[in-house]
């Protein structure tokens, strides 16, 4: 994906085929080949959510950002 940097999870998103890709704190999606990547949010219309943002959350993030307000 990227040279010399390697995924913290590779886990399968709520699409079937493609795959959530977590490298710090970005959250990518990728084909299930590997040759697409897609960068940006991922939005449930039925369900009215923002899915990275939910995924981020599961992680503890934004943790970054409370230290930045912090300074």
């Amino acid at each position: 994906m990227f040279p010399g940097t390697k995924p913290e999870s590779i886990t399968p998103s709520e699409i079937p085929g493609l795959y959530e890709v977590v490298v710090g704190p970005t959250v990518f999606y990728m084909s299930g080949d590997g040759r697409y990547l897609i960068q940006g949010k991922m939005i449930d219309v039925e369900g009215h959510a923002d899915v990275s943002e939910r995924s981020k959350r599961r992680r503890g993030w934004p943790r970054w950002r409370k230290s930045a307000k912090a300074t």
